[in-house]
């Protein structure tokens, strides 16, 4: 009965070791993936700041207005920007997309969270356009409650009409 429990508690050890071991592996894979990641955005997106929060990647184009005073509409001057992105995130199929929108203070609580949620949106059927899955594409809305600059100024405003993206892992993806 001894010899029988330990080699159970041997058996149990190995398959312990070894599940320990592939999940470190897995562990590994993701982290230089989301970093390869991370390198590409920045070195393409020159315009976006581009941080590694995390296991995520967020990019914010500080400088690029993309909406106008309460509009959902993406400026079309903001389209090649779009299209770059789209490009980085065909190159790395293992990822997904959180597209946060957010504006600026004016309106009320209720418009400006339908307004924030209308703009991740747009932004989104701009990404599908350019070819991203939509299954990879998350949108939300803040409304004004994440301003990252003063909604005092017209140009504190502007920066807080805005899209952030946050780039994750994609645990659904096949072959991972």
């Amino acid at each position: 009965m001894i010899k029988r429990n330990l080699r159970f508690v041997a058996l149990l050890s190995v398959i312990i070791t070894l599940t320990s071991s592939c999940a470190h592996r897995k562990l590994v894979r993701k982290e230089r993936y989301m970093e390869s990641t991370y390198n590409e955005f920045k070195q393409k997106l020159n315009e976006a700041d581009v941080t590694i929060i995390g296991d995520s990647v967020k990019i914010l184009f500080p400088k690029n207005v993309m909406f106008d005073f309460d509009k959902a509409t993406v400026v079309t001057d903001f389209f090649p920007v779009l299209t770059k992105l789209a490009d980085v995130l065909e190159n790395h199929k293992k990822t997904g997309l959180l597209i946060n929108g957010h504006t600026d203070s004016f309106g009320n609580d209720e418009h400006n969270l339908d307004l924030s949620r209308r703009r991740a949106d747009s932004t989104k059927a701009v990404l599908i356009y350019d070819g991203i899955g939509s299954t990879r594409l998350y949108s939300w809305g803040f409304g004004a409650k994440m301003p990252i600059a003063t909604n005092v100024t017209p140009e504190g405003r502007q920066l807080n009409r805005r899209v952030e993206f946050i780039v994750l892992y994609n645990y659904r993806h096949k072959g991972d």
